[in-house]
């Protein structure tokens, strides 16, 4: 079912932006560790503009009392959010919804290529970048930590909040791309796949502000990527994160399912 061709052809067309992504990802996070150290001159610029309220809604907790909390805080609650999102939100859009809208899946389906085969090999190019991103990205936090702050991780917190992350983006994948299946224009693909992961995101900022608001948290697939349970140790956990990379998973079965099924402005 998985096209190595067709695979080879959509890593070579979408490598430079995962490239980008990635390097940005590792900037931040070497940001985030400089700032570890809550009398660096960085955190108290911070701490002066930012009121602490607002960096409580955003989930940064500048003065986090140990190295994983930091991380879980910082890196975790918000920098391995929002910009992995971004990533997976134009790269579905650009797999799917660009190719019918250009014209491109035209020239794919004049291939020896069957529907559900383009659209397994689309969708396994997005886990799979999605997978090697945060490979990455562990390898240089692990690097960081053992060079700079040898002994003062907890691994397996550390362990939990990476597959945590990687299975909350499994599943905002499966939103994009069941949005890039179902749509022939571009932008239709963005709006629903990106407006929803966005969405999402927004409503758990507005229940981190407590109050009557704390309810909605109840209706965000970002309630299941608990950093504070993770810390914790709350057995509920070990539930939440697989239920976030299964319903990933079927979301992605169901796009290619449709778009194996519907007709296609060609």
């Amino acid at each position: 079912m998985l096209s190595f061709p067709l695979l080879r052809l959509t890593c070579k067309n979408n490598y430079k932006s995962w490239l980008i992504f990635t390097i940005l990802l590792i900037l931040l996070t070497l940001f985030i560790f400089t700032i570890y150290d809550p009398q660096n001159a960085v955190v108290s610029a911070m701490r002066a503009v930012f009121p602490k309220e607002i960096l409580d809604v955003l989930g940064l907790n500048m003065l986090a009392d140990s190295l994983t909390g930091h991380l879980s805080s910082n890196l975790y609650g918000f920098i391995l959010l929002i910009v992995p999102m971004l990533y997976t939100i134009a790269t579905a859009n650009r797999l799917m919804a660009k190719q019918v809208n250009s014209g491109m899946m035209t020239h794919l389906l004049s291939a020896p290529h069957k529907r559900r085969s383009i659209a397994f090999t689309q969708s396994s190019y997005l886990i799979m970048s999605l997978v090697l991103m945060f490979l990455f990205i562990i390898i240089f936090e692990v690097g960081c930590i053992l060079l700079l702050f040898p002994g003062q991780l907890k691994w397996l917190p550390f362990i939990l909040l990476n597959i945590g992350v990687l299975c909350l983006h499994i599943c905002i994948s499966g939103i994009c791309f069941l949005a890039s299946c179902i749509c022939d224009v571009s932008k239709t693909s963005i709006m629903i796949g990106g407006g929803l992961s966005v969405l999402f995101y927004l409503i758990q900022l507005l229940a981190g502000t407590g109050g009557k608001l704390k309810y909605l948290r109840y209706i965000t697939i970002f309630t299941l990527f608990d950093t504070e349970k993770i810390l914790l140790g709350d057995f509920q956990i070990y539930w939440m994160l697989p239920v976030l990379a299964v319903v990933g998973l079927n979301l992605i079965g169901l796009g290619i399912t449709i778009f194996q099924k519907r007709d296609l402005p060609l």
